[in-house]
Formats: structure tokens, C-alpha cells, sequence
């Protein structure tokens, strides 16, 4: 048929081998060109998965992207579901783990659809088995990776309890428990709430590092000569920049060996060679949290530096510390080739940078926008521009409260049950690309000024 009339053209004479005519011909190359569906027919004998000893023999089956909420006309993806029981399955585990509890529950795929099951919570991960009536392979791949390896316990980073959205009572009883990952990923169980939330805060969260299952669970006690914090060697490590420590513009101090200059700094860090202990202390002082200028990193052709710190304390009455400011030209003096100036890069923005001196203290901006409306005006201020041998600039990065709130927003977008709404997410609000396109150029930048123009910078 041809425009609804059936085809009496014919086969072209000079074409000994043709079999149709040309226009069949044309529509036969096109249709070799178009995406096949798949072969709805179940194989008998399906091909081998990988050589995995964690996953078992398992089938192929295909899941539309539609059903988890993607693209439209994108080709469907092989999903490997384990051919034998969920309870076999979840057998395979670690030496030492154990299970903690199994609580029945109700896994969300989507807004009106959920999968009933249970979950297991061991002393290292979290995994879903789904019931026997719904142990089907036609299962969104979140709920896979739920069955299959499940997640770390480790891996979370909050629980949530939002209550439902047809709940007019603020005392009403949240309708699920929202698990949230570091990864992005996000599990929204519903069932008994409570006792959801309480085992799961029980069993999930640890108080201290060493309670977490690698630790916990360790039968060797690592060596002494490969412990973490002693094959780490600042000598060495600056030995191969080009840097002699012992011989150079710069030296070791170890006024912090008991960390009461600053806490969150290691006991020994490198400083300018002609700079005291004592001087040390007063710039310690003088700096937001303790977090004095130290020297991170030394270009071995040009002998410019990086440095890095926290803003400068200097109040309501726009205080000056000359060791504060006696070390910053020592820093400038350490660069052989441009001695003279030093570049204070600001990643704050500015306005807020500048009303931080009306209220100094040791606590970070909550957030920093562009309008002093939305900031809490806290932090220590920045450098005075009275300071000949240095330049400050402000590269108005937002802290990590708004780099949260902004990577939050985006999580939430891809969760959307339709991408239809807006194709184009970052057209959206969440300031996510714009976050990143500001520290990308500030990392530009302080790269350009080591290396190209041979200046020492100091970072805050």
C-alpha cells in the first residue's frame, strides 16, 4: 500500500537481484534503521549474567524508563533479577553480619503505588525483600538495588517523618519514614510508623566512628607503620614540591601538639621560617575558630604558595592585629619572584563579608545570599583594605548551608514522578548549577594566579 492505494509500481528492470519495486525498497531501508521493540516472548534460554560471585544466576528482563519516571522513547534497560528466593538471596552476606530486626513495611515506588514486604536491618546494611506475591522482575530499578545489595547503614544521613498531605492536624501521626542516603537516594517506607522510627534510629545511627561495622566487626588490629596518621610525612610531602623545610623560606612548627590553638588543625603545620611560636598564638587568636594561615601547597618553579585559613576577627571596630598583619607580608616575602603582594581570595560574598564586622564571632554564615536581608550577619569579617602588601577579592560562593538546601532541591526535582513538568531542570530554582560554576571559577582563578603570574594565595 502506498498513501492508502496499493503499490503497482514495479521492480526496476535494470535490477536483475531487486525483488520490490524502489519505493519498497527506500521503506524497507528505513524500517531496518528504526528501534526494534523488545522480543515479548520470554526466551528459554535466556543469556548468562555477568561472573559475579554477589549476584547469582539471575534472568534478563526489561523495564520500560517510563515506569521510574524518565525520558520517554529511551530504549529499555536490562535489569538482573535473582532467578531464586529473595530469602536464599539474602543470605549472602559478610562475615559478621547479622540481622538486627525484620519490620513489615510498604516500599514506594510511586505516589500511589507501593510494594509490600519486609525490611532487613543488619548490623551493616539496609535491604528490602518484597513479598511472595510480589516478588515479580518487573520492579523499578530503585527497588532492585533496595532487594539486591541494599545500602550501608553508614550511607544515612537523616530520617524523616512527613505526615500526610490530607492530614489537617499538626498532632497527627506522620502516614511514612523517609530514609535519606548521602548518595541522593531516597526510601520511603510506610507501615507502622512508629516502631519504624524507633528501630530504625536504634539500629541505624551510631556514636562513634568506631561502632560502625568495618570497625566493629575488624579482627586485625592495623600495625603501628601503617597506621593513617603516622605514614603521613610533612618533610617528605613538601620535599616533593621542591621544598626543603629545613633549609627554606618556610618551617615546621608544632605550637598546636596539644591542639589548643586550634582543634580542627594538625598538631604540625608549615608557617613562614621567620615567623615565632608566639606569633603564631596571636594570629591563631586573632583568626575565626582558631584557623590561622597555613601553607597547603608551594609551586616548585615559581615558588608561589597556597594558603589556606578563616576570615579574619576584627568586630565593630574594624580591629587590626599586626601579627596578623606582619604574616601576611612574610607570606608575600616567601614567593622569590613576585615578593611584594599577596591575594586574599574571599569566597564569601562581598556585602556580607563587609556587614560580618558588625558582629564577629566564631560561628559561619547560616547563608550567604547576595541580600542582607536573608543573612544572619555572623562570622568574623574580612581583611582591611588598608593593607598594602595584600588584595582581597570576593568570589560571593555560597556556604555549605545553601550548597545543601541548593544539591536538596535538585534530589527533589529528579525525584519528580514526570519529568514532563520541566525538561530542563536547571532552569529551575535550585541554584545548583550556578553554585557550581562560582567555585569552578574561583578554582580558575587561584590556579591561574599560582601559576601563571607567580603569586602567593590565601584562601578563606
Amino acid at each position: 500500500m502506498r498513501n492508502g492505494v496499493r503499490c503497482t509500481s514495479l521492480v526496476p528492470a535494470d535490477d536483475p537481484s531487486a525483488s520490490m519495486c524502489t519505493h519498497h525498497q527506500r521503506m524497507a531501508r528505513v524500517m531496518a534503521l528504526a528501534p526494534k521493540k523488545p522480543d515479548e516472548t520470554p526466551s528459554t534460554s535466556p543469556p548468562p549474567g555477568p561472573a559475579n560471585p554477589l549476584f547469582p544466576s539471575s534472568s534478563v528482563v526489561h523495564v520500560p524508563l517510563s515506569s521510574v519516571g524518565a525520558l520517554r522513547g529511551a530504549p529499555p534497560l536490562p535489569i538482573h533479577v535473582p532467578s531464586e528466593s529473595f530469602s536464599d538471596y539474602l543470605k549472602v552476606s559478610f562475615p559478621g553480619e547479622v540481622k538486627s530486626a525484620s519490620l513489615s513495611c510498604s516500599f514506594e515506588v510511586s505516589s500511589r503505588e507501593g510494594v509490600p514486604g519486609t525490611l532487613i536491618v543488619t548490623n551493616y546494611r539496609l535491604r528490602f525483600e518484597p513479598s511472595s506475591s510480589q516478588r515479580s522482575t518487573n520492579l523499578p530499578p530503585s527497588l532492585q538495588e533496595a532487594i539486591t545489595p541494599g545500602l550501608p547503614t553508614a550511607s544515612v544521613s537523616k530520617l524523616t517523618y512527613p505526615q500526610s498531605s490530607s492530614s489537617s492536624s499538626s498532632n497527627s501521626m506522620p502516614a511514612q519514614v523517609v530514609v535519606h542516603f548521602r548518595n541522593c537516594r531516597t526510601w520511603v517506607l510506610r507501615g507502622n510508623v512508629t516502631e519504624l522510627m524507633t528501630t530504625l534510629n536504634r539500629l541505624v545511627f551510631v556514636e562513634s566512628p568506631l561502632h560502625l561495622f568495618a570497625f566493629a566487626q575488624g579482627n586485625t588490629v592495623t600495625p603501628d607503620h601503617v597506621q593513617g596518621h603516622a605514614i603521613y610525612d610533612l618533610y617528605a610531602d613538601f620535599a616533593a614540591m621542591g621544598v626543603s623545610l629545613s633549609s627554606s623560606p618556610f618551617r615546621v612548627t608544632d605550637a598546636n601538639r596539644s591542639y589548643a590553638i586550634c582543634p580542627t588543625y594538625p598538631p604540625m603545620f608549615v608557617v613562614p621560617a621567620a615567623m615565632s611560636d608566639v606569633q603564631v598564638a596571636a594570629v591563631a587568636g586573632f583568626r575565626s575558630k582558631g584557623r590561622m594561615p597555613l601553607c597547603c601547597w608551594v609551586h616548585s618553579i615559581n615558588s608561589a604558595s597556597l594558603w589556606r585559613c578563616a576570615q579574619p576577627k576584627r568586630g565593630v571596630f574594624h580591629a587590626q592585629n599586626a601579627d596578623d598583619d606582619h604574616m601576611l607580608w612574610l607570606i608575600a616575602q616567601t614567593n622569590k619572584i613576585n615578593g611584594q603582594n599577596v591575594w586574599i581570595v574571599d569566597c564569601r560574598p562581598e556585602l556580607n563579608a563587609r556587614a560580618n564586622n558588625v558582629r564577629a564571632s566564631d560561628a559561619d554564615l547560616s547563608d550567604s545570599d547576595s541580600e542582607l536581608s536573608d543573612s544572619h550577619l555572623t562570622g568574623g569579617g574580612t581583611e582591611s583594605g588598608s593593607i598594602r602588601h595584600a588584595t582581597v577579592t570576593f568570589m560571593n560562593i555560597a556556604n555549605i548551608h545553601a550548597m545543601r538546601e541548593s544539591l536538596e532541591a535538585v534530589r527533589q526535582l529528579a525525584l519528580m514522578p514526570s519529568m514532563e513538568a520541566d525538561l530542563h531542570w536547571y532552569s529551575r530554582d535550585t541554584k545548583w548549577l550556578y553554585h557550581v560554576r562560582l567555585v569552578l571559577r574561583a578554582s580558575i582563578q587561584t590556579a591561574h594566579a599560582i601559576h601563571q603570574s607567580a603569586t602567593s594565595v590565601v584562601v578563606h
